[in-house]
């Protein structure tokens, strides 16, 4: 049995790394490279400004305040911007944030301080409360 189990998790490892499109398919990533930063921030880098508005965030709340705290190293504060402010358009973002700790509210803040436009900035600090 384990000698399957370490054949799947080397499939996997293998897999090419692709958005989620789906809570499960984002809990699953997050299991799987949590622990391996390189694939983490890989995984990170696949997202696109409409990935996470798509998925119902309040559903893996860790998932998404890891991805809050890591994703500005990983793609940078404008890009962040992006993808975070279109998550405020989501049905399940009242949830979603009333779930977010002051810790992932001041990560928020700084992304938007470094994000290239203001329209956006604003949005994030009005959407999140920051």
């Amino acid at each position: 049995m384990a000698g399957a189990v370490a054949a799947a998790k080397a499939r996997v490892a293998e897999t090419k790394v692709k958005a989620p499109k789906s809570a499960t398919e984002l809990e699953f990533a997050w299991r799987t490279f949590r622990n391996e930063p390189e694939k983490w921030t890989r995984f990170l880098k696949t997202f696109k400004p409409q990935t996470l508005k798509k998925i119902d965030l309040s559903l893996c709340p860790d998932v998404f305040a890891l991805i809050i705290s890591t994703l500005k190293d990983a793609v940078g504060s404008p890009a962040s911007a992006d993808i975070l402010a279109n998550v405020i358009k989501a049905k399940s973002f009242a949830v979603t944030k009333a779930l977010l700790s002051k810790t992932d509210i001041g990560h928020i803040a700084a992304i938007a301080d470094g994000a290239d436009d203001a329209d956006v900035a604003a949005r994030l600090r009005a959407g999140y409360g920051c």
